[in-house]
């Protein structure tokens, strides 16, 4: 199985969805400054931030990192390749773009 590590264009992605995540925790009452987080990724993942296929990307690369192609792969059992299951986008579209924010290792 190939491996796979964020290059600088996905640690920008990275960082973006982590200010969306301090955003959110600390408008519902988490002080992101001091640690204080009161829910976890899942509270950015919704229509409000979720728009386009960057978005779906950037939040699961947030989420899962380095994990996400093997997230991808389980999630893919008993799929088909057009089911529209990541923010309403196929696994394939998802996965054709997470790839250009990783490198081989």
């Amino acid at each position: 199985m190939k491996k796979y590590k964020l290059n600088s264009l996905g640690w920008k992605l990275y960082n973006k969805w982590y200010e969306n995540y301090c955003k959110e925790n600390d408008r519902l009452g988490g002080n992101s400054t001091e640690g204080n987080f009161v829910e976890g990724w899942t509270i950015i993942d919704n229509k409000d931030y979720i728009k386009t296929l960057t978005d779906e990307c950037g939040l699961l690369i947030f989420a899962y990192q380095e994990m996400i192609f093997g997230i991808l792969d389980e999630w893919s059992i008993g799929s088909k390749e057009t089911d529209k299951i990541c923010g309403g986008f196929t696994i394939a579209e998802v996965r054709q773009e997470l790839i250009k924010y990783f490198e081989e290792v």
